[in-house]
């Protein structure tokens, strides 16, 4: 249970870096993967999404950081 709110969370932290942040492309990208990612998380696959998730977030984090 835990696990897919986070998952969610990371989701929609993925949608606000992605809208604030970065390139139209980035944006279509980050939003239909965080979408999936939410849908897995609460159909009950949060261990495969939360860890995709917080993968994502880094890669987005460690962009944000280098530009």
């Amino acid at each position: 249970m835990i696990s897919s709110i986070l998952s969610a969370l990371g989701a929609i932290f993925l949608v606000i870096l992605s809208i604030l942040f970065f390139p139209l492309i980035f944006r279509i990208i980050i939003i239909i993967a965080s979408v999936v990612l939410v849908f897995l998380a609460f159909y009950g696959l949060a261990t495969i999404a939360l860890p995709i998730i917080l993968v994502i977030l880094a890669i987005a984090v460690i962009y944000w950081i280098l530009i």
